[in-house]
């Protein structure tokens, strides 16, 4: 067993080698996978330390619940799932906002909050590596990931908003058409 500093610290024990884990990804390549969560419990929680229940994986930035999220290992495949949508709209993986349970892929980006940023790594997969993947994964690449997601959110939106607008103006217009026509012939 674990004592509680080492279950904090990702400290490895024969009963955790080769599990599914999550490692940290960091501005700084030096102190890139120096953190190590190793999701072998059938729930392991994530959140601030004031969560309830108290979170196995505590983090404190920006953008963290109380109750953030929960890792799930179910019959060796591993699933993240959102406390509810508020943590899931600050919750991404590979980019994505986490709307709904998901299980996890190895070499999957899962970011909590604004900027804390996790490597999810299963041994048992390392193998059935994706051709299009890079050798190595870093803190930029999974940034940018998610700047490119966000940023297509936010074109679909305008683009959305801009239909809209066009909609109402044609409305308008038409409603303006029949307001003069009906007015000539008076």
């Amino acid at each position: 067993e674990m004592c509680i500093r080492d279950r904090y610290m990702g400290v490895s024990t024969q009963s955790t080698w080769g599990q599914p884990h999550i490692t940290n990804l960091n501005e700084d390549p030096l102190l890139t996978g120096k953190v190590v969560y190793y999701l072998n419990k059938s729930q392991t929680f994530v959140g601030k330390k004031n969560g309830n229940p108290m979170p196995d994986i505590i983090l404190g930035s920006v953008g963290i619940k109380p109750n953030h999220a929960v890792f799930s290992h179910e019959e060796g495949v591993v699933y993240i799932e959102a406390a509810d949508q508020e943590a899931g709209e600050s919750t991404f993986v590979n980019g994505q906002a986490l709307q709904e349970k998901r299980k996890l892929e190895h070499n999957d980006r899962v970011i909590f909050g604004t900027n804390t940023v996790f490597l999810y790594q299963d041994p048992e997969k390392i193998q059935h590596k994706k051709h299009d993947e890079p050798l190595e994964i870093d803190w930029e690449q999974a940034q940018t990931e998610l700047l490119m997601q966000t940023d297509k959110i936010r074109q679909q939106q305008q683009q959305e908003q801009e239909m809209i607008q066009k909609q109402q103006i044609a409305e308008k217009m038409k409603e303006y058409e029949t307001q003069y026509l009906s007015l000539i012939h008076i």
